[in-house]
């Protein structure tokens, strides 16, 4: 992405960074995932110089379940973002809702979740399944999932509720659970209702309140510019953002 707006998607047949003014809507996957060491950064990613890093190996997983879905381009902020740029930097965090929103599919990649193995009901039975979901067993893993340090990420929550489908992969890149089946543990451990989760209620018909409590950085439709380093001031200039745009008062209650 550069200084004019456009904004670098990562092309699955070649490889290659494309460039694009507006980002071509339900036409690409996006990745969420917790950064870890030796990940690929832009410059390392143009120049090739990354095939032996970790994440490189994370990246071409997720570009090939995009394949695997008939997409044709893939974004992660690992990558796509040219960080050496603190303008284009600011504008990607500021439009990151918006990226994740207009993806036609969101892979969460939980590298602490361990790989899922073939499990039976408690009477030996083998579990029913919903779209490759088993449903009726056991699975120790859940409690794993809910305490997995995805969760603990800044921008998890806008990175669980902004996609219309949110895929949950373990370490082994098999596909634990959908933000559907999931959504009530999900719930549990972040506070967003079901009801948004599940897409039966749009995040902008709740309450302000609801929209900010847990986290200052929610999308309320508006633009602010970031300042580095200012802390907890950052959601008292959000809550006067906000103020200027609606008459909702349950942001103070």
């Amino acid at each position: 992405m550069s200084n004019d707006g456009k904004k670098a998607l990562i092309n699955i047949e070649t490889l290659e960074l494309e460039e694009f003014t507006n980002h071509p809507q339900n036409r690409y996957a996006i990745l969420s995932h917790r950064w870890e060491e030796k990940e690929v950064s832009f410059k390392d990613w143009k120049a090739r110089k990354c095939v032996k890093r970790p994440g490189y190996l994370t990246i071409m997983k997720f570009i090939s379940k995009a394949a695997e879905h008939d997409l044709k381009y893939a974004w992660a902020d690992t990558c796509c973002i040219n960080k050496e740029s603190s303008a284009e930097l600011s504008g990607a965090i500021n439009s990151m809702f918006k990226y994740y929103r207009d993806a036609a599919e969101c892979y969460v990649y939980l590298s602490d979740l361990p790989p899922s193995c073939p499990s039976s009901n408690s009477d030996g039975t083998k579990p029913s399944t919903i779209g490759g979901i088993s449903i009726g067993a056991e699975d120790p893993r859940e409690s794993i999932f809910a305490d997995s340090k995805w969760f603990t990420r800044r921008w998890m929550l806008q990175e669980t509720i902004a996609p219309r489908t949110l895929q949950f992969f373990d370490s082994a890149w098999h596909l634990f659970g959908t933000k559907n089946v999931l959504r009530y543990i999900i719930e549990r451990r972040t506070g967003v209702p079901k009801a948004i989760l599940d897409g039966s209620q749009q995040l902008e018909s709740s309450s302000i309140a609801c929209r900010a409590l847990p986290i200052a950085f929610l999308e309320f439709d508006i633009h602010m510019p970031l300042l580095y380093g200012e802390g907890d001031a950052a959601f008292i200039r959000l809550q006067e953002v906000i103020c200027r745009k609606t008459t909702d008062m349950s942001l103070f209650a």
